[in-house]
């Protein structure tokens, strides 16, 4: 099936990055974090101007409640990150990025930039503004796909 050619060489793409960027050992950076480690920790940078709860971070990453959980644990430990108690409603558990996450998600986010700058070499800008289209419209189709299947399971 011709259609499907596309989703395989993403795959592919998908495959190979993240095998480079296993290889490479974290890119260098220490404590090693896993890739939902990386993505609750910079879920929690990007909103450290306000608070953000666990449930806030399952929301936007689409993880389970469970693995955010789990996750909000190992970052702790790492010292990443610690939960409080928000003063405002006792119940809810306010989450704090740490100096260490701070700097670690920057370093991090500085090298995948340089990564990203590497591979998207050679490559013009015209054929990279086509590929961002293509990325948004499959994304967009992942959306759509996700509420269809959703609304389906409901009923």
């Amino acid at each position: 099936m011709e259609e499907a050619i596309l989703s395989h060489a993403i795959r592919d793409t998908h495959f190979r990055i993240r095998h480079f960027l296993r290889e490479q050992g974290g890119m260098g950076l220490q404590p090693d974090l896993t890739w939902v480690e990386v993505l609750v920790l910079s879920t929690i940078f990007d909103h450290q101007d306000k608070m953000i709860t666990a449930k806030d971070i399952a929301s936007e990453t689409k993880l389970s409640k469970a693995s955010v959980s789990q996750t909000l644990g190992l970052l702790i430990a790492k010292n990443m990150i610690e939960v409080k108690v928000y003063r405002k409603d006792r119940r809810a558990k306010e989450i704090i990025i740490k100096e260490m996450g701070k700097s670690w998600i920057s370093n991090f986010r500085e090298a995948f930039d340089e990564f990203a700058l590497s591979i998207e070499q050679g490559i013009p800008k015209e054929e990279k503004e086509i590929t961002l289209k293509t990325l948004q419209k499959l994304r967009e189709n992942c959306l759509l796909l996700t509420k269809e299947h959703s609304k389906g399971g409901k009923e």
